[in-house]
Formats: structure tokens, C-alpha cells, sequence
């Protein structure tokens, strides 16, 4: 038995990255039946996930930034405008906590 992070056979490690196999058995003792999942659509799929989470946070950014400028431009105090933000964003974290 390697250790993790041994040196193994190349081809080994190229066929572990493309498709895990999981064998199973019937309760009644049948015969093995084997599932192959490929790995390659779960990574896509993980990169589109984070893709749009970024995406998202990006575009909540914009939104925020700009309805901040207009609020200073309609109330400029922005120490007090921060402070008030800042505790009703840790009042609500600490209602949805």
C-alpha cells in the first residue's frame, strides 16, 4: 500500500481524475454492480457554482457602491451613514446567525 503523496503511475492518476467507480451489492448477497460517475461534470459544474458567486457578489457590489453615492449626495455624513450600516448589517447577521 503507497502512502499519500507517493509517486504513482501516471496513467493511475489520469484515470482517478476522470472516473470513479463504486461498487455495490443487493442485500440479498447478488451479484456486484458497478456505477462510474465522471469527475469532470462535478468539477465543471463546481467552477460554474463559484463562477456565478462571484459574478454575484460583483454585481451586488455595483448596486451597493451606487446607492451609496447617492445616499451621500443626499445626506453627507459619511461616518454616521457607515456607523449605521454597519450596525444594522451586524444586527441582521446576528438574527440570521
Amino acid at each position: 500500500m503507497q502512502s499519500f503523496g507517493s509517486s504513482a503511475n501516471p496513467h493511475e492518476l489520469k484515470s482517478l481524475k476522470t472516473l470513479v467507480t463504486c461498487k455495490a451489492r443487493d442485500s440479498d448477497g447478488g451479484d456486484h454492480t458497478e456505477v462510474v460517475v465522471g469527475v469532470e461534470k462535478a468539477e465543471a459544474a463546481r467552477k460554474v457554482k463559484i463562477g456565478f458567486y462571484f459574478a454575484t457578489c460583483w454585481f451586488l457590489n455595483v448596486i451597493f457602491n451606487i446607492y451609496n453615492k447617492k445616499v451621500l449626495n443626499a445626506f453627507p455624513f459619511p461616518w454616521l451613514t457607515s456607523t449605521l450600516s454597519l450596525a444594522a448589517g451586524s444586527l441582521i447577521m446576528l438574527v440570521s446567525w
